[in-house]
């Protein structure tokens, strides 16, 4: 598909340049696959922060900060998500699994 479209541009006698070429390359969508995504991946347990961390209402960086939490701060996770935002355990809060380590 890309290439037709690339062909069809250069066959109209458009000059484009190496930018717009890859920007319209961008612009062709691949087809959809239809893959079943898993809503929570297994990572569940004790985590203790590596660093500094926040805690919000909502798995995304969008999300109300309710909380700052200190470098060695343990917590109980229920599950993360595929975009690695993890649920704390009897909660409705969230923190990222990039500031978490596995508790020893």
């Amino acid at each position: 598909m890309k290439k037709i479209v690339i062909s069809s541009i250069i066959a109209a006698g458009l000059l484009i340049s190496t930018a717009q070429a890859t920007e319209a390359k961008a612009s062709v969508k691949a087809p959809a696959h239809k893959t079943v995504a898993h809503k929570h991946m297994v990572v569940k347990g004790e985590f203790i922060t590596k660093k500094a961390a926040l805690i919000r209402n909502a798995p995304s960086r969008k999300g109300k900060i309710v909380a700052h939490l200190k470098k060695g701060k343990k917590l109980s996770i229920q599950s993360c998500d595929k975009y690695s935002w993890c649920k704390l355990k009897g909660k409705k809060e969230f923190i990222s699994r990039d500031v978490l380590k596995r508790a020893k």
